[in-house]
C-alpha cells in the first residue's frame, strides 16, 4: 500500500512538473507577443514627418515686379482724382435760394421749386434733389407754409 501511495505521488509530481513546463512555455510565448505588440505601438504612435521642402526665396526684383503689377491693377480700379466730378460750389445756401423763389400768394410744387432754384443759379448734381428740397422746406419752419399736399408758399 505504501508503494502504491509513493507511485501515485510520483505520478502527481510528474504531472505537476509537466504543467509547470507547459505554463513556462506559454509564458515565454506571451512575453514575445507582448514585446511585438509594444514595438507596433511605438511605430503607430510615432509622428510622421512630412518631407522637407525647399524654401523658395524671392529676389528683390521679383518683389518689385509683383508690387508694380498690384499698383497697376489698383490704378485701373480707382478713378483718377481729375476725372472725379467735383461738387459744385454755390454762392448762397439752398435755404436762402428756396425762400427767395417762393411767393406768399402763389403756392408752388416741388418740381416747380426745383426749376426756379435752378434758374436762380443754384447747381446740384444730386439724384435725390427733390428729397433735399422737401427736407429744406420742412427745416424752414414758420417761414414756409404747406398750402396742401405737395404745394408750398411763403408764410405771410
Amino acid at each position: 500500500m505504501i508503494e502504491n501511495a509513493v507511485k501515485e505521488l510520483k505520478q502527481r509530481q510528474q504531472t505537476v512538473h509537466e504543467q509547470i513546463k507547459s505554463l513556462q512555455a506559454e509564458a515565454g510565448r506571451l512575453g514575445k507577443a507582448l514585446s511585438v505588440l509594444g514595438q507596433l505601438a511605438e511605430v503607430m504612435t510615432e509622428k510622421v514627418q512630412p518631407p522637407k521642402t525647399k524654401k523658395h526665396k524671392m529676389s528683390a526684383a521679383g518683389r518689385r515686379a509683383i508690387a508694380a503689377a498690384v499698383r497697376a491693377r489698383w490704378a485701373k480700379v480707382r478713378t483718377p482724382k481729375e476725372a472725379q466730378a467735383k461738387r459744385p460750389k454755390n454762392k448762397l445756401p439752398l435755404m436762402d435760394v428756396v425762400l427767395g423763389v417762393l411767393e406768399a400768394e402763389q403756392a408752388k410744387s416741388i418740381p416747380e421749386i426745383i426749376v426756379a432754384v435752378n434758374k436762380a443759379g443754384y447747381v446740384s448734381k444730386s439724384k435725390t434733389f427733390a428729397t433735399i428740397i422737401g427736407q429744406t422746406l420742412r427745416q424752414a419752419g414758420d417761414k414756409v407754409v404747406r398750402v396742401k399736399r405737395g404745394l408750398y408758399a411763403l408764410n405771410g
